[in-house]
């Protein structure tokens, strides 16, 4: 399962919302990894629900919206990684955004696809990230 880029979502949220994760250009999003989950509907029936076991509900868990049930627990794929995972954030002054986002830009461009990067604005600190 790929972990989220926002560490203040729990894996519930993070799973249920899509879940955008440092390891999605080489696993996909962490709904992609999602194999099943159990939960309890509104008339209070506990159910796993998968691909093969009420298919409609677990796409809907996946990311189709809310009020089909509390979900309880989740199956993932799991993936290996290692024996090296590289990540860090490199932030730079907002007047240098013009130039730090042409370079991220070119650099980027011939990095393999399982490489997620990301670059914006951090806000609050007045900074460009990376």
């Amino acid at each position: 399962m790929t972990g989220g880029v926002v560490s203040t979502t729990g894996v519930a949220g993070l799973t249920l919302g899509g879940g955008l994760g440092w390891l999605m250009s080489k696993h996909g999003l962490a709904l992609d990894n999602l194999q099943s989950v159990e939960l309890v509907t509104a008339n209070g029936r506990v159910l796993q629900a998968s691909s093969k076991e009420h298919p409609d509900l677990f796409w809907a868990t996946r990311g189709g919206g809310g009020n089909f049930g509390v979900v309880t627990s989740f199956e993932f794929q799991l993936h290996s990684v290692g024996p090296t995972v590289t990540g860090g954030i490199i932030a730079h002054p907002f007047e240098r955004a013009g130039d730090m986002l042409r370079f991220y830009r070119d650099i980027t461009a011939a990095l393999p696809d399982d490489h997620t990067v990301f670059a914006g604005p951090e806000a609050k600190k007045g900074s460009i990230c990376v």
